[in-house]
């Protein structure tokens, strides 16, 4: 890994030129780890890192095949994907950008993606934030118009808790 200091903690805004995808991984993963105070934290099997904020859910992947790192969130799940609702969506879309909202299946789905080409911690830290804040400020608003639950409401009986929403890290 070339970075342009050496990488040591409390160091999170120096610039790295990841050789690898494991090396913006291992990157990655400690920005958060410095930045959330979870030394513990880790990614899943599947490569996913979770954060919780509020009432948002977001997931940060290092892309595998690009320089990038995209960051997801479910917004709302069990949804009837209305004619309103995605008017809704567009115009989040239109007035909250860099954050794309979308549905699928029944459920709504926000992201971002960070360029890594050189990464550079602060950028992921803020696209983390802002997609977070976003998320936990307009999903129970969205529920409450549209129906469907938060990432972190209670499963209903008759609900499968195990949903892409509800995964946990």
């Amino acid at each position: 890994m070339s970075t342009t200091e050496k990488q040591q903690p409390g160091m999170a805004h120096a610039l790295v030129w990841p050789e690898s995808w494991e090396e913006l991984q291992q990157a990655t993963i400690a920005a958060l780890r410095e930045e959330t105070k979870i030394p513990e934290l880790n990614a899943d099997e599947s490569g996913d890192i979770g954060i919780r904020y509020g009432s948002a859910l977001v997931w940060v992947r290092v892309n595998r095949k690009l320089p990038a790192i995209g960051l997801f969130s479910c917004a709302l799940s069990h949804v009837d994907p209305t004619p309103a609702l995605m008017h809704a969506l567009n115009e989040l879309n239109t007035h909250r950008r860099p954050a794309t909202f979308y549905i699928y299946e029944t459920t709504v789905m926000a992201a971002t993606e960070v360029d890594c080409d050189p990464f550079y911690p602060p950028a992921l830290l803020r696209a983390l934030r802002f997609l977070a804040e976003l998320v936990d400020e307009v999903d129970e608003d969205l529920s409450e118009h549209f129906g469907g639950r938060t990432a972190f409401d209670e499963a209903r009986p008759s609900e499968d808790p195990d949903t892409a929403c509800h995964r946990a890290n």
